[in-house]
């Protein structure tokens, strides 16, 4: 009986270490996040060799969306490592591949939302291959130097001309330029300011900007005048995917230096 008793208590202390779980609220730049009001937040489960099992979520929508499943050997920040699923919206997989402390290797695979491989990614090798939706081969490129060039095809197999798998929105005007123009930051200011504050907005397939939003802080309000120049600048031109324009995320970074 005491035999059966210590194996019990075992039992139960062991499978409390192991399926020890920690919350980590992450903000846009999947930087740790002190409130509960945070965009994002990944769950640690803890396993027997000493990984963590990460699931992300979308929190700003109930019921909270899983965007990815991964693994880490820390809890108190969000490094992905390892065998990796990123999700849509409707918990169909976007994506598989492998992290590397926190950056993508190898091959990685990414779907239509229906199911049908999209295209394929070698991270190292820099190439990209894009499929029709009945499988047959679209694109092929090659990224080197900032240079990306290729082949594309009919989906009879035909050799026509070549376009990038993903091209990014772009400005109607150089951002420096049309913020020295429209950001007035008085001069006495400009002496003592000092950092960089970092917008995250989204461009829309017709080049409008929408949800303007400040990730990274230099101070209240030069963060608010920096939010409302962007939000009302004249149409971008568009991103697009595998040639179609489509609605793209845009980070930007602003550097404020003391003159």
């Amino acid at each position: 009986m005491r035999i059966l008793f210590l194996c019990v208590l075992y039992s139960l202390v062991f499978d409390r270490v192991f399926s020890q779980t920690d919350t980590l609220f992450l903000d846009e730049l999947n930087q740790n996040a002190i409130s509960r009001k945070a965009p994002y937040y990944a769950v640690f489960t803890r396993e027997e060799d000493n990984w963590y099992k990460v699931e992300k979520y979308r929190a700003d929508t109930t019921p909270a969306i899983l965007l990815l499943t991964t693994h880490s050997l820390r809890s108190d920040t969000l490094i992905c490592q390892g065998p990796c699923v990123w999700y849509y919206q409707d918990g169909k997989r976007s994506a598989e591949g492998a992290y590397k402390t926190g950056k993508m290797t190898g091959t990685w695979t990414h779907y239509r939302q229906t199911g049908e491989v999209w295209y394929v990614m070698e991270q190292e090798m820099g190439t990209l291959r894009s499929y029709y939706k009945s499988g047959r081969l679209k694109r092929e490129e090659q990224q080197e130097d900032g240079k990306v060039t290729g082949k594309c095809y009919t989906e009879t197999g035909a050799e026509m001309k070549f376009t990038p798998f993903m091209v990014s929105p772009r400005p109607p005007i150089k951002i420096p330029k049309y913020l020295s123009r429209h950001l007035p930051i008085p001069s006495y200011v400009m002496e003592r300011l000092e950092g960089r504050i970092v917008l995250k907005f989204r461009v829309d397939e017709l080049g409008n900007i929408h949800n303007v939003r400040v990730v990274r802080s230099v101070s209240e309000d030069i963060d608010e005048m920096a939010r409302r120049v962007i939000a009302t600048m004249p149409k971008w031109k568009p991103g697009k995917s595998d040639d179609v324009p489509t609605t793209t995320d845009f980070m930007l970074p602003i550097r404020f230096q003391s003159q």
